[in-house]
C-alpha cells in the first residue's frame, strides 16, 4: 500500500473496497457507486490473453475509493484507490483472485507462475532497479533516499501485480513518508507474450 496509512484509515478503507464495485448497499444513503467502465465478462480459455477490466467509484462518509478489477483467464486483480480527503494524498491495496469452480479464491503471487519463476522475479528485479535509479536525477531524492540499497531486491510478496490491456504491470512500494511521496511508487510493464512462458 502506497506510504503507511492510519489503523483508522486502514480498517474504514479495507472493509469498504474489498465488497468489489458489484456490491451496493441500497438502505445506506451515503454509500454511492458510480461505474467508471463496464466490460461485459466472457468465459475465457486458459490460453486466452485477452484482460477484461472494470472499474467504478464508491463515495462513504464523503470520502471517495476507486476499485478497478481486471480478468485474465481464471484470474482476477484488483486495485484499491483511496484518496484522503484531508490530506489529500492517494493510498493503494492489491489482492489477486483465482476463480475456482464458482468461487474466488484469494491467491499470493507466486502461485501466478510455473517453476521458471525466479528468472521472472530476476528480470522484474532488474527492470525495477532501473526505474528507481531514474529518481537520482530528481530534486529532492537525497533526503527521501539516503538509504538505498543498490543490491536491494523484491521478493513476489513485495510486489503489487495488476493485469492490464496486453501486459501484466508490476508495482513496489519503497515504503516511503508522505513527504517523499513522488519517489515511493515504482512500475515496471511486462507484456503478456513475453510473460506467457511463466505462466501456469
Amino acid at each position: 500500500m502506497k506510504r503507511t496509512m492510519l489503523f483508522f484509515e486502514a480498517v474504514l478503507f479495507t472493509a469498504f473496497i474489498l465488497t468489489g464495485c458489484a456490491a451496493k448497499n441500497t438502505n445506506d444513503k451515503d454509500n454511492s457507486i458510480k461505474s467508471l467502465q463496464k466490460t461485459d465478462s466472457v468465459v475465457v480459455k486458459k490460453t486466452d490473453n485477452k484482460v477484461t477490466c472494470t472499474e467504478c467509484e464508491k463515495t462513504k462518509d464523503g470520502e471517495t475509493y476507486t476499485i478497478k478489477e481486471c480478468k485474465f483467464r481464471d484470474y482476477k486483480s484488483v486495485k484499491n484507490t483511496f484518496i484522503n480527503s484531508t490530506n489529500g494524498h492517494e493510498y493503494y491495496e492489491y489482492k489477486l483472485t483465482k476463480l475456482v469452480g464458482n468461487k474466488e479464491i484469494p491467491i499470493k503471487n507466486i502461485e501466478l507462475f510455473n517453476d521458471k519463476r525466479n528468472e521472472l522475479l530476476s528480470i522484474i528485479n532488474e527492470r525495477m532497479r532501473a526505474v528507481i535509479n531514474i529518481h537520482y536525477g530528481e530534486e529532492g531524492v537525497s533526503d527521501c533516499l539516503p538509504n538505498d540499497d543498490p543490491n536491494r531486491k523484491f521478493t513476489f510478496d513485495q510486489i503489487n501485480i495488476t493485469f492490464q490491456e496486453g501486459k501484466f504491470l508490476f508495482n513496489v512500494s519503497l515504503g516511503l513518508p508522505d513527504a517523499c511521496a513522488a519517489f515511493d511508487q515504482n512500475d515496471v510493464e511486462i507484456s503478456i507474450k513475453d510473460i506467457e512462458k511463466y505462466l501456469k
